[in-house]
């Protein structure tokens, strides 16, 4: 008398194919996942960038310092020229759960805001300030879009901004990483 067979030879077949799927597609899907991480020193390519940005007319060096973790995204400019002591701009926090921050002094009111796109490739980061100035009231808008190349070695950022001054502009500042 033969024994019962708890699974036909095809069932094994199906299962040992999808057991093989599963290890060569999980890769593939766990990379389509990551979060890109900008942290990292990134120095400004002038060459690259459009004319007329802040860093462009800087006749030194400037290099774009994030830390960037799961909760935070901090960026600094460090500027550097021959002859001069180096200055570092404030720390520019945004946090990256995507709500948005209030920040109000006796000046304005200033709101940062973070969002990723959907394939967590690139950060938008928004800031949008309202302030007073002789009495009236003034608004300011600016965006930037970073975005790494495939290698990890330059970084985008398209900014847009809006203001009374300049009204309307779009620009790109292009960094290696350094």
């Amino acid at each position: 008398m033969r024994p019962k067979q708890l699974f036909k030879k095809e069932h094994i077949k199906i299962f040992n194919l999808s057991l093989m799927l599963i290890f060569i597609l999980s890769p593939i899907t766990l990379k389509a996942q990551n979060t890109a991480n900008f942290s990292g020193k990134w120095e400004f390519d002038k060459t690259k960038s459009t004319p007329g940005t802040t860093h462009s007319t800087f006749d030194g060096t400037v290099i774009r310092l994030i830390t960037q973790n799961t909760s935070t995204f901090i960026y600094s400019d460090m500027y550097i020229r021959k002859g001069s002591e180096d200055w570092k701009t404030a720390d520019e926090l945004f946090n990256i759960d995507g709500k948005e921050q209030i920040e109000k002094d006796g000046r304005g009111t200033r709101k940062k805001s973070i969002k990723w796109s959907s394939n967590k490739k690139t950060l938008t980061l928004t800031y949008a300030e309202t302030y007073i100035e002789g009495g009236v009231s003034k608004d300011l808008l600016r965006e930037e879009t970073y975005e790494q190349s495939d290698d990890g070695k330059t970084l985008t950022i398209e900014t847009y901004s809006k203001n009374l001054v300049t009204g309307e502009t779009r620009t790109n500042s292009v960094f290696n990483k350094k």
